[in-house]
């Protein structure tokens, strides 16, 4: 009997308690969470999620790959200002290497190249997309590429973003916040 008045009193307890006319307290939106890479040339931040997977090193170069989930993968290469082309010359250096990087998953049917603009921050960032259909037992799989170049006073730097055109949209917050955070010494 003693045990059935403590679980009535207990719900009549959880019924008042419910019954509070004060209005719920409103929860802090919450804040991206990131992660941030940092070294004598660059700094920038990056999903919390992504992951730094390479790293290396050679004559004052160096190439840092961040990758996300699924096929989403930003890569930083910064060197010398003075050993740093162009925009227009590094793309035409580095999309030959994504393409037979594509070649391995199937035929690349189709490639083309377009002026982007996008928000830096409070800037705009002038950029190269490359889109890239990569054919595999007759089914076409779009790929986008982006690539920026960002200077600084000793180190030019180029990001290139990377995913499948059907998830561009969704990793564009992604992309922007490395995009717009990132630092060239």
């Amino acid at each position: 009997m003693v045990h059935w008045r403590l679980v009535m009193f207990s719900v009549v307890a959880l019924l008042v308690g419910g019954c509070d006319e004060r209005p719920p307290a409103t929860e802090p939106k919450a804040v991206p969470a990131v992660n941030q890479y940092q070294d004598e040339q660059v700094s920038f931040s990056y999903p919390k999620r992504w992951r730094v997977t390479d790293t290396f090193a050679l004559m004052g170069m160096q190439t840092i790959m961040v990758e996300g989930s699924g096929d989403r993968l930003a890569t930083v290469e910064s060197r010398p200002t003075n050993l740093a082309p162009p925009l227009e010359l590094y793309v035409a250096q580095a999309s030959p290497q994504f393409r037979k990087q594509m070649a391995q998953l199937g035929l690349v049917s189709s490639s083309s190249y377009s002026a982007i603009e996008r928000a830096a921050g409070a800037e705009t960032i002038i950029g190269v997309e490359e889109r890239v259909t990569v054919t595999v037992l007759g089914l076409e799989f779009p790929y986008v590429r982006e690539y920026y170049h960002v200077t600084g006073n000793n180190f030019g730097a180029y990001l290139s973003t990377q995913t499948s055109a059907k998830d561009q949209a969704k990793a564009e917050q992604e992309f922007a916040q490395i995009r717009n955070s990132l630092q060239v010494n």
